[in-house]
């Protein structure tokens, strides 16, 4: 498999998974219900789609404003949140192990996005971060064995990995000319290029 097919493939279940409008539709759920309390099933997919888009701020007042009947009564809802306290925290090994868990059948394809948007994240930070790394610290920032790692990365456009030295040499991300950033997803993306270089 190419890395655009690989790409593209992922893209396409992503979007499967996690519909541009399933946030907009899950909050306008919980705004209209009754004391705007709803099934676990919706707090849990949205809070899945939170992860999904990298919204921890959201992530984090949603688990707040779950009443606590319902965390208690339902623990994925505690393993979905697991899983946000671990990308919070910038800890890698609790982030892969947080996200390679079983889910319930109405979380399993968001959380599989998750993962992929994860590790996908992980794999543009080492691109801008590393002129070259070791097989075994950039299989650990994306959660797979040596193995899958050296495949992954040979497969990304412009990557090379030497089998000899064992270390991969990723290319730049480019970012188009007309690409316009918003400030605040600028500031987003500098806070984890920083802490990203401090692990």
């Amino acid at each position: 498999m190419t890395a655009e097919s690989f790409n593209s493939a992922n893209a396409a279940n992503e979007e499967q998974a996690v519909h541009p409008k399933l946030r907009e539709r899950l909050e306008l759920m919980e705004i209209d219900s009754p004391g705007c309390v709803v099934p676990f099933e919706v707090y849990g997919q949205l809070l899945a789609v939170y992860l999904h888009d990298n919204d921890l701020c959201a992530a984090k007042f949603l688990w707040k404003r779950i009443p606590k009947p319902i965390k208690k009564d339902h623990p994925e809802l505690q393993k979905i949140w697991d899983v946000g306290v671990a990308l919070w925290e910038r800890n890698l090994p609790a982030i892969h192990a947080a996200l390679n868990q079983t889910w319930s059948d109405g979380i399993t394809a968001i959380m599989a996005a998750v993962k992929d948007k994860t590790r996908q994240r992980f794999i543009e930070l080492v691109s801008d971060a590393y002129n070259s790394i070791s097989l075994a610290d950039f299989s650990q920032y994306i959660g797979v064995s040596e193995d899958e790692a050296a495949e992954l990365a040979s497969n990304q456009p412009g990557w090379s990995y030497d089998p000899q030295t064992r270390t991969i040499q990723p290319a730049k991300t480019e970012v188009k000319e007309t690409e316009t950033i918003p400030s605040e997803q600028q500031l987003h993306l500098l806070t984890d290029f920083v802490a990203f270089l401090e692990k």
